[in-house]
C-alpha cells in the first residue's frame, strides 16, 4: 500500500511540473551589444545546430567560415529597426525585415534599383581608434541576382582610405570584406562603410553582420636568419630579412587569389582556383616557380644564372632498381624525366628505409638540388652527400621528405637517405 501511495505522489509531482514547465514564457535571449559579441579564438565556441535564438556571437562562426578560428566583434546586425538608423541608401533607403538572415532573425533589406549604401562606422565604434588592432571590416551581402560593386572606407568629405572591388554572386551569402591592416591608427571624426555598385541593383540585395576581424596569421616563424610567412588581412607574405619580401592576395581577397598549401623551413606552395596561374612554389632562399616559371626573388638567386639554366635543364638522376625509382608523371613534370618544373623539385619514390640516387649534370651545373622522396617510413632521415652530412630536410603532410642539397653539383654525385 505504501509503495503504491509513494508511486501515486510521484506521478502527480510530475504532471505538476510539467504543467508549469509548459507555462513559463519562451523569450528569445537579447540581442548581444558589441562587447557581447566579440570572441577570442583560444576559447572556441562548440559547433551545434544552428539556431535563431542562439547569442549572434555563437552563430557567425557557423554561418561564416572566415570566421572560425579568428577574433572578431559584431558591429551591427540589423536585428531592429533602430538599426536603420546608421545607414543610408541611394535612392531608396532599406528596411530590416525579418527572414533570410545571415545571422539572427533578420536582415537589412535594400530594394531593387539601390545605387549605394553608407554605413556611419565612427557613430558604432563609439569613438574608438579605427582600425586598432582589427585587419578586416565588413558585412555580407545575398542578392537574388548577381552585381559588381566596390568597397571602401571612407573619411569626411568621400576620402578613400581603403577600398577594393567585388563581384557578388547570385543566391549566396558572400562576405564583403575591407582590408584595413595597413592603416595608421588615427582617432578620426567620421569614417563610412560604402558599397557602390556598378550599375543600379536588378534585385534586391540582403545586407546582414557588420563585423570587425583580426585574422593575424603567422603560419611560419623559421626564427633568425629564417623566414617567416604570415596571414594578414587580405594578403599572405612571405619575407626573409635583407633577401625577399613578397606578398600575394588571398582568395578571400580576389576569385583569383591564393590559399597556402604547404609551409615549411624549406618550401611554401601556393594553389590558386580560378587564377590564371594555378601554381606558385616559393623556396626559402628566393627560387620562385610559377606554373613552372622559374623568377628569382632575391639577389643571390638572380645573379647566379646557373639556377635558371639548371631549371631549363635539370641533371639526369639513376636510382637503383632495388633500392626505389625515379617518378616521371607527377602533376607539373613538363618532360616526364623527374624534375617537377612545378615544385622545383626532382621526384624520387623509395621501396624501403633506404635510398641512393646519382645526380649528373646535362649542360650546366646544379645549385643546391632539391629531392623529394616518397615512400620512406617514419623515423629519423640520415642523409649524406658522398658522406657529407645533410641537415636540411623536412617531412611533408603526406610523409613524403623534401630535402635540399647544400652543394653546387657538377659532376655524378652520390645522394643517399636512410631511415634510422
Amino acid at each position: 500500500m505504501r509503495k503504491r501511495r509513494t508511486a501515486l505522489s510521484v506521478y502527480l509531482l510530475s504532471v505538476v511540473c510539467g504543467a508549469l514547465y509548459a507555462c513559463a514564457p519562451s523569450n528569445p535571449p537579447a540581442k548581444p551589444n558589441v562587447q557581447a559579441t566579440e570572441r577570442d579564438p583560444q576559447t572556441p565556441p562548440r559547433q551545434p545546430v544552428s539556431s535563431p535564438n542562439d547569442p549572434i556571437s555563437r552563430q557567425l562562426p557557423r554561418a561564416s567560415k572566415q570566421l572560425q578560428g579568428n577574433r572578431f566583434s559584431g558591429v551591427l546586425h540589423f536585428e531592429s529597426e533602430a538599426d536603420e538608423v546608421f545607414v543610408s541608401a541611394e535612392p531608396t533607403a532599406g528596411e530590416v525585415k525579418l527572414g533570410d538572415a545571415h545571422t539572427g532573425k533578420a536582415a537589412l533589406l535594400l530594394p531593387s534599383g539601390t545605387q549605394r549604401l553608407t554605413i556611419k562606422l565612427s557613430s558604432l565604434l563609439a569613438g574608438r581608434e579605427f582600425p586598432g588592432d582589427w585587419t578586416l571590416v565588413g558585412l555580407y551581402l545575398r542578392a537574388d541576382g548577381a552585381a559588381a560593386l566596390t568597397l571602401s572606407c571612407e573619411e569626411a568629405g568621400g576620402s578613400v582610405i581603403a577600398g577594393r572591388k567585388l563581384a557578388l554572386p547570385a543566391g549566396q551569402w558572400t562576405p564583403a570584406m575591407i582590408d584595413i591592416s595597413a592603416l595608421p591608427d588615427a582617432q578620426r571624426d567620421e569614417v563610412s562603410f560604402v558599397l557602390r555598385f556598378d550599375e543600379p541593383t536588378r534585385s534586391i540585395v540582403r545586407c546582414d553582420d557588420l563585423v570587425l576581424i583580426d585574422n593575424r596569421q603567422t603560419l611560419l616563424d623559421g626564427g633568425k636568419g629564417g623566414w617567416t610567412i604570415k596571414r594578414i588581412g587580405l594578403r599572405i607574405t612571405c619575407e626573409r630579412p635583407l633577401r625577399f619580401n613578397f606578398g600575394v592576395v588571398t582568395a578571400d581577397g580576389s576569385p583569383q587569389g591564393w590559399e597556402v598549401e604547404e609551409a615549411n623551413d624549406l618550401r611554401a606552395r601556393f594553389e590558386s582556383v580560378a587564377g590564371e596561374t594555378k601554381s606558385l612554389s616559393v623556396y626559402a632562399d628566393g627560387r620562385s616557380y610559377w606554373d613552372g616559371e622559374y623568377k628569382p626573388l632575391s639577389a643571390e638567386v638572380r645573379d647566379d644564372k646557373s639556377f635558371a639554366a639548371a631549371h631549363a635543364s635539370p641533371a639526369e638522376v639513376s636510382v637503383p632498381e632495388m633500392m626505389g625509382r625515379l617518378v616521371r608523371n607527377t602533376p607539373g613534370d613538363a618532360n616526364n624525366d623527374g624534375y617537377n618544373e612545378q615544385l622545383g623539385a626532382y621526384q624520387l619514390a623509395a621501396a624501403g628505409a633506404r635510398i641512393e640516387a646519382t645526380l649528373s649534370p646535362r649542360t650546366t651545373a646544379v645549385p643546391r638540388p632539391v629531392l623529394q622522396v616518397a615512400g620512406l617510413p617514419d623515423g629519423k632521415a640520415l642523409i649524406t652527400i658522398e658522406g657529407r652530412l645533410v641537415e636540411r630536410s623536412t617531412r611533408l603532410k603526406d610523409g613524403q621528405l623534401l630535402v635540399e642539397l647544400p652543394a653546387r653539383i657538377t659532376r655524378p654525385t652520390l645522394v643517399t637517405i636512410r631511415i634510422q
